[in-house]
């Protein structure tokens, strides 16, 4: 891509720490497709209070950018919390004090319900790169989801839901198009009747990171920046949690970083909505089995 730049994080003196260096063969962009050095993506980032880097989840490329970008900024202006979508916020206090006694990172799958997740290994760098971060989680407890999933029409009456708009139905353009979304998502493979469903829980999912994100924000009163670590379409600032923070706190200030792969021999997928982040990092592509052939086979 003309005018990409290659992001080294050992150029700058703030990022040299070898275990959480930038893989090189990752590409940032703006949302007009403009390269960004470096220097102007941590400046941008230490703007915000909070900061929202996506994910694919099995692309070990995008938990190193996390990784690298997480050290830089609490060299930089200290990061007070990180928000996993990986973590229930019941799960929060025994994860603190895991950490709070000095136990390595490392043990603290034991302590929460990593299934259906990558391999912890990927993560475990995130942590290690903010040591004194309090973790918030952003997950839906198990027992939670259940129940909204069993009775959709409850997660209106949620004491979240007036802060996030859930009480609310979208726009019957905006419902059509997140279903025709999901549909496309699970590779055609579900009844359209599901949809609705999805989407909800969609919604809800984005509510509780931003909600996990707010409380930090409010605990750190000020000192340091929180960092939210998730998929890429829940770091989506049209629609998802940075949408959410925004919808319930105008002043808050985000950075949206969303994560794409590129096929090989490219220099970017076409295919992501730019606009809907602040910055987008390009990784190479991982290859993994044809998601839908599992999907269609159930």
């Amino acid at each position: 891509m003309a005018g990409a730049v290659l992001i080294a994080f050992c150029t700058l003196p703030a990022m040299a720490q070898a275990e959480h260096t930038w893989p090189q063969d990752v590409e940032i962009t703006d949302p007009d497709g403009a390269g960004l050095t470096p220097e102007d993506l941590l400046e941008r980032l230490e703007q915000a209070q909070v900061v929202v880097i996506g994910e694919i989840h099995d692309n070990p490329a995008h938990h190193a950018v996390q990784a690298a970008l997480v050290a830089a900024l609490d060299r930089s202006v200290g990061v007070s919390g990180i928000v996993f979508e990986m973590i229930a916020e019941n799960d929060e206090a025994q994860v603190n004090a895991h950490r709070e006694s000095g136990a390595p990172d490392a043990a603290l799958v034991s302590l929460v319900d990593w299934s259906g997740w990558p391999d912890f290994s990927l993560y475990a760098p995130i942590f290690e790169a903010a040591p004194q971060a309090r973790i918030y989680g952003g997950a839906i407890p198990r027992q939670e989801l259940r129940s909204m999933v069993r009775k959709p029409a409850d997660i209106g009456t949620l004491p979240i839901a007036a802060r996030y708009g859930l009480d609310q139905p979208l726009s019957e353009e905006e419902q059509a198009a997140r279903e025709a979304g999901q549909i496309e998502a699970h590779c055609n493979a579900i009844p359209p009747h599901v949809a609705p469903l999805l989407v909800a829980m969609q919604r809800l999912r984005d509510a509780k990171l931003a909600d996990a994100a707010l409380r930090s924000v409010d605990d750190a009163d000020g000192n340091g920046i929180t960092v939210v670590i998730t998929g890429s379409g829940h770091a989506d600032k049209s629609r998802a949690a940075p949408f959410m923070i925004a919808t319930a706190r105008p002043s808050v200030t985000v950075f949206s970083l969303g994560a794409a792969e590129r096929a090989a021999g490219a220099s970017k997928d076409q295919g992501i909505a730019s606009a809907a982040f602040d910055a987008i990092a390009f990784a190479p592509s991982v290859d993994r089995p044809d998601p839908c052939a599992a999907l269609k086979t159930r």
